[in-house]
């Protein structure tokens, strides 16, 4: 059986990542201009005195306008459109070593569609490329957008403030998935994550942990559910078997073991004591149609001191004394529906002697 701390491993993925997002600045100056001022728009070339250049379309010789190249003394590379000296349109901008923006601009900011690819900084996947793909608002990524992460997964969904935020979806290369509210990069609201094995936490999550939820997960013969209090799972445990039977309790290893509660898929019910995955001690069966054995139990048979009762009354046409091997064992009294009491005599599960008493 999985133990429910497993869940700090699936998700330790989701890990904080805070985006990185270069900004664009346009403080040279022009120190040479080489092209004809002759027509409004020409193709010329720009120098500045910081050694950035420029090559592409310019208004009067000196106003970058059109489609062109411009290069920082840094080596940062902007390739696309410009208008009155400031990138607007469809555009490519490179940090040589760090990464990569292919998309629209305006007034000199991503905004719009765009593509941005950069390399990842921190755990788990340090060294990897990042991917974002998707909508852009003054110079940050969202509100809306893919991120890929090689070698780790996809996430699909909100981001606020370069993070994600809002509502996504994160699926894992390993199969695990999770859909639900993100806040500063992390998981924090409500959402439920599915892991590839079958194991699914749902409920509010706390920085990437399952803080108050539902906790479930397959076992031999059908599926566990615990609940989780303060990041925590409750030792009471509810297994639906595959054949319909539901056993709530506490486990000792893979068996119940003290107070259980029992749905049968016959609809029969038993509350009471187990021990090694039996009835043993004292319990309450109940069968379907409202008769019921209140008393002791041994190796799964009523065995002991009990009452057996024919309906769902407590008080009329009951059994009462001792049950040996699930039946009737010894004198016991037997009430009436009339209320009538009888002293009996059981023998191999026969009544072999009645008498009525007063």
């Amino acid at each position: 059986m999985r133990p429910f701390a497993d869940q700090k491993r699936l998700l330790a993925s989701a890990l904080a990542m805070m985006i990185v997002v270069c900004c664009l600045s346009f403080t040279s100056v022009p120190l040479v201009a080489n092209a004809e001022n002759t027509n409004p728009i020409t193709e010329g070339a720009l120098k500045y005195s910081d050694e950035s250049h420029y090559e592409g379309s310019l208004e009067w010789g000196k106003i970058r306008t059109g489609n062109g190249t411009f290069t920082w003394s840094t080596g940062e590379v902007y390739e696309g459109m410009w208008e009155k000296d400031i990138q607007n349109g469809q555009g490519k901008m490179t940090w040589p070593g760090l990464g990569e923006y292919e998309g629209h601009f305006v007034d000199g900011k991503r905004e719009g569609q765009g593509t941005f690819t950069w390399i990842y900084e921190g755990t788990p996947e340090t060294g990897k490329p990042v991917s974002y793909q998707g909508q852009w608002t003054n110079d940050q990524i969202g509100p809306v957008g893919t991120m890929t992460f090689a070698g780790l997964g996809i996430y699909e969904g909100d981001f606020s403030k370069n993070a994600r935020s809002g509502v996504g979806r994160f699926i894992w290369d390993n199969g695990d998935e999770y859909y639900g509210s993100w806040s500063d990069d992390k998981i924090n609201g409500t959402g439920v994550f599915t892991a590839s094995d079958g194991t699914v936490l749902e409920g509010t999550f706390v920085n990437n942990v399952l803080n108050k939820g539902v906790a479930s997960y397959l076992v031999n013969g059908g599926k566990a559910v615990r609940d989780v209090q303060g990041g925590k799972s409750l030792a009471t445990v509810s297994i639906v078997y595959d054949d319909g039977t539901t056993v709530s309790g506490k486990l000792k290893g893979d068996v119940f073991t003290g107070n259980v509660n029992i749905t049968y898929a016959s609809g029969d019910t038993y509350v009471g004591t187990i021990s090694n995955g039996v009835k043993n001690g004292k319990g309450t069966y109940t069968w379907k149609n409202g008769a019921h054995y209140v008393g002791e139990w041994v190796n799964d048979k009523m065995s002991g001191k009990g009452k057996y009762c024919y309906t769902s009354n407590d008080n009329v046409e009951y059994l009462s004394g001792t049950f040996l091997n699930g039946s009737p064992s010894g004198k016991l009294i037997y009430m009436s529906e009339k209320k009538l009491r009888y002293e009996t005599t059981w023998s191999n599960g026969k009544c072999v002697d009645i008498k009525y008493k007063k």
